[in-house]
């Protein structure tokens, strides 16, 4: 590459050579982690395809619903090892150097990359909370329908459903071999002037009829205050209709817009309920999105450190990374389901961090320090 002037249409002319190098790999790392992803779920049907004599169309159909997520899932993966592989190779091909010999500083030749990691960012948060949701539930409506049994409907853990008579019913957590429900909370208008709520440690569903079991009930005024509470050791609540007739309303937090999730927050929080773990799940909704931009950020800055040392370190690198921020994250998203932290810092600890540590790498690069691993 030649040395040209700085300013004007010749940067344009590098810009789109970095993007259209970036985009490129972007695009074949999508597609690998899509296919490695895909493979790996299609594996895990394959005991229902077996043992429910399940159609391969209706696979191929699950499959398409859950791919919206899948393709969230590895986005920020795919633009992490994307830059590094990117900006490796043209540092070991001395093209940067050639670049910034030129006189654009490599802040200036980073913009493109910069630009597409937040165009991913939005991307995925648009997709994530436009698309997903609706895919899931779709998805889990047809798992839910596949695992049907007989005496109780399939449910998952951490999940909200609106049951007859303008019931929100909640479950924490379910046996579903037992059948035994527990942390279960009722809210209901009903009868009343002003809402109530049941919470009960356990319980039974028998058809038509819900045996709660170690629990309390509390009656509302109209200011929100609690006017009545009675405790009671069993409670046996008549749903008016089988369980499976509303089974398809159930829905996880993985299955509710940020919108959605929002509403059910601000019902229960005036019950008293611990929301923490919603509210971590709520804002994680805007976080994990901003993955993407922030893996960008790091891999250009751990790039400038690494710079001519080829794409080996590269693959290496974003390995680590990728696998280091996906921890980080499950660990501050434990602390905060568990109220330790704060659920805003449960869902943006682990950007926070990644992006604390992107200007040290930056500056420890400017002042001389790399990583020179070279190819033989």
């Amino acid at each position: 590459m030649q040395c040209i002037r700085r300013e004007g249409k010749p940067l344009r002319i590098v810009h789109r050579y970095i993007l259209r190098e970036h985009v490129e790999m972007f695009a074949l790392c999508l597609l690998g982690f899509v296919i490695i992803m895909l493979s790996g779920f299609l594996y895990e049907l394959t005991d229902l395809m077996i043992g429910k004599r399940v159609p391969f169309a209706t696979v191929i159909t699950i499959a398409g619903y859950k791919m919206p997520e899948l393709i969230t899932q590895v986005i920020p993966a795919s633009a992490l090892f994307a830059t590094l592989l990117t900006l490796t190779r043209l540092g070991r091909d001395r093209e940067l150097d050639i670049m910034r010999l030129c006189g654009w500083g490599y802040t200036r030749l980073i913009i493109p990359i910069l630009v597409v990691g937040a165009i991913l960012s939005g991307l995925t948060f648009a997709i994530s909370d436009n698309v997903v949701p609706a895919a899931n539930h779709a998805y889990q409506n047809m798992i839910r329908n596949l695992i049907f049994e007989d005496a109780l409907p399939f449910i998952q853990e951490n999940i909200f459903f609106r049951g007859p008579e303008n019931r929100i019913f909640y479950i924490k957590s379910v046996n579903n071999k037992t059948g035994v429900l527990n942390d279960i909370m009722i809210f209901e208008v009903r009868r009343h002037p002003y809402p109530q709520t049941i919470m009960a440690e356990t319980a039974v569903i028998n058809r038509e009829e819900w045996v709660l079991n170690n629990g309390v009930r509390h009656e509302y005024d109209a200011q929100g205050f609690v006017n009545n509470e009675v405790s009671f050791d069993r409670l046996v609540i008549d749903t008016q209709a089988d369980l499976s007739s509303f089974i398809g309303e159930q829905k996880t937090t993985r299955e509710m817009t940020r919108k959605e999730l929002a509403e059910q927050i601000e019902l229960f929080s005036k019950t008293g309920f611990n929301v923490d773990v919603f509210k971590v799940d709520y804002h994680l909704k805007a976080a994990a999105p901003v993955a993407a931009l922030v893996l960008v950020v790091i891999g250009c800055a751990f790039s400038l450190m690494a710079s001519g040392s080829g794409r080996i370190l590269g693959l290496v690198a974003s390995a680590l990374f990728t696998l280091f921020y996906y921890v980080l994250e499950s660990v501050f998203h434990t602390l905060g389901t568990h109220s330790i932290i704060n659920p805003v810092l449960a869902a943006w600890g682990a950007n926070i961090t990644f992006l604390s540590v992107a200007p040290i790498s930056y500056l420890l690069a400017r002042s001389g320090w790399h990583l020179n691993i070279k190819r033989k």
